[in-house]
């Protein structure tokens, strides 16, 4: 069975990264696979959370609504990068631009 959650604020700066990426975490380490999408296109931070950095994310959401990559060249599997204990997390990031930005 598929559960979807969103999390959200109309102000920034109350923590919804920070329980996204928590709870995504805390999700796989109890043997769920999980995907996170960022949508919050004014503040990208869940990335830096998730310490991504440009190169890591070569292509994001924008990409694939303006027709630069297919859905799968958008997902990136962060289980190796952040040492987790099976192949079950998944990040699909956002930009601030319709162009390729510079993401830190």
């Amino acid at each position: 069975m598929t559960v979807t959650f969103t999390i959200h604020s109309y102000r920034g700066g109350t923590g919804k990264s920070t329980t996204t990426a928590n709870l995504s975490i805390l999700l796989v380490v109890l043997g769920k696979r999980v995907a996170t999408i960022e949508m919050d296109i004014t503040s990208l931070v869940l990335h830096l959370i998730y310490n991504g950095s440009a190169k890591l994310m070569r292509n994001t959401v924008n990409d694939y609504v303006y027709g630069r990559c297919k859905f799968g060249g958008m997902v990136l599997d962060l289980t190796g990068h952040l040492k987790l204990p099976r192949d079950a997390l998944y990040f699909i990031g956002s930009s601030m631009t319709s162009r390729r930005s510079s993401r830190s």
